[in-house]
């Protein structure tokens, strides 16, 4: 069987040591983390904190995942329904573009149905006014972020039907934004 992402629970404040020792290991991994801007005494200095604290995906076989576990500073393998949670490909590259292209992103739980589940086709971001928002079905988050300025118009992305002569500034998960 070929590797899976796994979301790994880890202790408290711990996860850039897992990070470390993941790589040290040679294992791929994913920590998200966004940039916050935050007012002090003497002036706005800018944080990181990670996404989901205390998270960890890890992109391992089911032999490695053993040896993940047995590290003192990981608490398990997130689990739902009695099944480790295993998010696709599509998932991974999605949050880590939304974490790209957005800054300051919140976290936001959502009640998921089993329709959620029924197509990865569902992760996708859409921006409502000012703020961009990214749904993660299979961890039941969305992803939010608040927009400087409202986008001009956006239009559906069709790569092999675009108008010629269109230039495009902004490709976002199937939409892109014209000049």
């Amino acid at each position: 069987m070929g590797k899976l992402w796994y979301l790994i629970y880890v202790k408290e404040n711990k996860e850039s040591r897992v990070v470390s020792w993941l790589n040290s290991k040679k294992i791929e991994n994913f920590y998200p983390v966004t940039k916050r801007a935050v007012k002090g005494f003497f002036g706005t200095k800018e944080i990181t904190s990670g996404i989901f604290p205390s998270r960890i995906f890890v992109n391992i076989n089911q032999d490695e995942l053993q040896m993940v576990v047995s590290n003192h500073l990981v608490i398990s393998v997130v689990h739902w329904k009695s099944e480790p949670v295993v998010v696709s490909e599509r998932t991974i590259s999605g949050i880590r573009t939304f974490l790209r292209r957005y800054r300051d992103v919140r976290v936001q739980e959502r009640e998921l149905s089993e329709k959620d589940f029924a197509s990865e086709r569902n992760t996708r971001t859409t921006i409502k006014g000012t703020i961009a928002s990214l749904f993660v079905p299979e961890l039941g988050y969305v992803l939010t972020s608040q927009l400087e300025k409202e986008p001009a118009e956006w239009v559906l992305y069709d790569p092999v039907n675009r108008p010629a002569g269109t230039n495009v500034s902004v490709m976002l998960f199937g939409a892109e934004s014209q000049k």
